[in-house]
C-alpha cells in the first residue's frame, strides 16, 4: 500500500444509475462489479449512511481480482476534436485559449474535451473536462489520470492568478446517437485555490497531491478497468478522500425491495394532498428556490453570488448530479442552504412506470442524505410534470410538493435582463421564485433579482424558514395541476 493512499471507502447503495456497458456486458465484468458490491456491503453492514462530513465510509479489506476486462470500444470512442477551437467553451475565449494551448502542449495522457473560464462580479472560476483514454493495452490508468488532474490544476492556478476554483472531471461516452452524444462522468474533483495551495508543490508526486484535495469521486465503471486499483491488498491505491458510488448491474432501475405505495383510485384519487403554493402573505418574506444540478462551474459561481448577497436558498437537487459531483452538493449544504428532492435522473414522473417513479424519489433521497446528511421532505416534480397519481405517490413517500409563484424562465433565456423581468414582476410577500443552476445567465441575473425584492422591503428565507405547520395546504390534484402550467400565480 503506497504511503499517500488509504483504503478507499464505499457508500451504502444509494441510488440507481445507468450503466453504458449494461447491454452486452461480459460475465467477467458482471462478476467484478458484484465483487465490489458484496465487499462494500459486508464491510458497511450496520453503519447507515453517513454524510461526507461525518464518520468515514466503510473500508474494503480484501478483494482478489482475476481476468481484468478490457475497456469496451464504445467507451473509447473519441469525443470531439482535440483542437483549441473545439475545446474552448467560449465564455472567456482569450483566457480559455491560453489554457487549452498550455494543456495540449503539456502532453496529457487522457483526451482534453472542454475548457471553460467564467466570472461574475464576485469571482472567476474554471472547468476542465477530460475523456478517459486507454494508452496501455485496453485498460485505464489511475496514475495517468492523477498526473493529468494535477497538470490541469497547476496550469489553471499558475496561468490564471484570479481564478479561485476549478472543477475537473473525466467522462466516457454514454450514448453515440447521431443527433446527440451523451457523456457519463466517471471521476470528479472540485478544488478551491486555498485547497490547492495545501496539496504540495510539483516536487511532490501527483498521487500524494491528489490525496490532499478532499473528496474525490470515482465511479465503479472507471474502477472496473483500472488494474492499479484492483489489487489483492484491496483498494490501496486510491487516494485519501476517495468516494465510490455503488455499481449498478442494469440500465433499468433495480429496486425490487422497494415497497411501492398502493395506487389510489376513484374518490381516493381526488382526495387532497399536501402542497406549498406560496409562503404566508402576512410576513415580508420571499423564498428563492433553485432546481437541477449541481453542475460544474455554474454551481460554485452561483454559491459565491449567494454568499456575497447573504441569501440562503432552497436547492432542489438531482440525485445523479449530486452523485457525479458530491463535493459541490456537500458545499451547498455546508453553506447553509436547504436541500430538497428533484428526483434521481430528472425524470418526468408521468412518463415512467409507477415503481420507477417511486424509485426516482427514494433514490434521490438516499443519495442526498449520504452526501449532505440532510433528510429531504420537500419535492418539486421536474418540468412541473405531475398527475393526480404522482402527487399522491409523492405524499405517500413523505413529501410535500412545492410549486412557485414566479418562474424566472432562466432555462429558456440567455439574456439576464429577461430573467430578471420574469422573476420580479408582480412582487409581493409570500413569493416563491423558481430558478435553475444550468447556465451563467442565472448567475448574472441573480444580484438584480435580489436587489429588486429587497428594495420592495422583502426578506429572503428558505422554504422551511418561511413555512409553519399550518402554512402547508391540502389541495385536490385537480386544483394543483393547472397551477403547474403557470409562470406567475400572482397574475390572474
Amino acid at each position: 500500500m503506497r504511503e499517500d493512499a488509504v483504503e478507499a471507502t464505499v457508500a451504502e447503495e444509494p441510488a440507481v444509475m445507468n450503466d453504458p456497458t449494461a447491454q452486452g456486458t461480459r460475465a467477467s465484468e458482471a462478476v467484478l462489479l458484484l465483487a465490489f458490491w458484496l465487499a462494500s456491503a459486508a464491510a458497511g453492514a450496520g453503519l447507515g449512511l453517513p454524510p461526507l462530513s461525518g464518520p468515514p465510509f466503510a473500508a474494503i479489506s480484501h478483494i482478489a481480482v482475476h481476468n481484468l476486462p478490457r475497456v469496451p470500444e464504445m467507451l473509447l470512442h473519441p469525443i470531439g476534436a482535440e483542437t483549441t477551437a473545439e475545446v474552448c467553451k467560449g465564455y472567456e475565449p482569450d483566457r480559455e485559449r491560453v489554457l487549452v494551448e498550455a494543456l495540449l502542449a503539456g502532453g496529457l495522457n487522457n483526451r482534453l474535451v472542454r475548457v471553460g473560464v467564467a466570472s461574475t462580479p464576485y469571482s472567476r472560476m474554471a472547468l476542465i473536462k477530460l475523456q478517459m483514454m486507454s494508452r496501455n493495452g485496453g485498460v485505464w490508468s489511475l496514475a495517468a489520470l492523477e498526473q493529468d488532474v494535477m497538470t490541469c490544476l497547476d496550469s489553471v492556478f499558475w496561468l490564471e492568478p484570479d481564478v479561485e476554483h476549478v472543477d475537473i472531471w473525466a467522462v466516457v461516452p454514454e450514448t453515440l446517437a447521431e443527433d446527440r452524444e451523451k457523456h457519463l462522468p466517471v471521476f470528479s474533483a472540485s478544488v478551491s485555490r486555498d485547497r490547492y495551495a495545501q496539496c504540495g508543490g510539483t516536487d511532490t508526486s501527483p498521487a500524494q497531491r491528489l490525496s490532499r484535495l478532499g473528496h474525490i469521486r470515482f465511479s465503479p465503471l472507471l474502477l472496473t478497468y483500472c488494474p492499479e486499483i484492483l489489487t489483492v491488498q484491496g483498494w490501496s491505491n486510491l487516494p485519501r478522500g476517495a468516494i465510490i458510488d455503488p455499481p449498478q448491474s442494469s440500465q433499468q432501475y433495480e429496486y425490487s425491495h422497494l415497497e411501492v405505495p398502493a395506487r389510489k383510485n376513484g374518490r381516493a384519487e381526488r382526495a387532497p394532498v399536501k402542497v406549498v403554493v406560496r409562503l404566508p402573505e402576512d410576513h415580508p418574506r420571499v423564498a428563492l428556490t433553485i432546481d437541477d444540478g449541481p453542475n460544474p462551474l455554474v454551481t460554485p459561481l452561483l454559491l459565491d453570488v449567494l454568499a456575497q448577497l447573504k441569501v440562503k436558498a432552497t436547492f432542489f437537487l438531482v440525485g445523479s448530479q449530486a452523485e457525479y459531483f458530491p463535493e459541490l452538493a456537500a458545499r451547498i449544504a455546508a453553506e447553509g442552504h436547504e436541500i430538497a428532492n428533484h428526483t434521481y435522473s430528472h425524470a418526468r414522473l408521468p412518463d415512467v412506470e409507477r415503481r420507477w417513479a417511486c424509485a426516482e424519489i427514494k433514490a434521490a433521497e438516499r443519495v442526498l442524505w449520504r452526501i449532505t446528511g440532510e433528510r429531504t421532505t420537500l419535492f418539486r416534480p421536474p418540468g412541473g410534470r405531475a398527475t393526480a397519481d404522482t402527487l399522491h405517490l409523492t405524499e405517500a413517500l413523505g413529501y410535500t410538493t412545492v410549486l412557485w409563484t414566479h418562474n424566472s424562465c432562466d432555462w429558456q433565456y440567455s439574456d439576464p435582463a429577461k430573467i430578471v423581468a420574469a422573476a420580479t414582476s408582480h412582487q409581493r410577500p409570500g413569493s416563491i421564485i423558481l430558478m435553475h443552476q444550468d447556465g451563467l445567465a442565472s448567475c448574472h441575473a441573480l444580484p438584480a433579482i435580489v436587489e429588486s425584492y429587497r428594495r420592495a422591503g422583502l426578506r429572503f428565507v428558505t422554504l422551511s424558514e418561511g413555512l409553519g405547520p399550518s402554512d402547508v395546504r391540502r389541495m385536490r390534484p385537480s386544483d394543483i395541476l393547472p397551477l403547474l402550467s403557470k409562470s406567475h400565480l400572482w397574475v390572474e
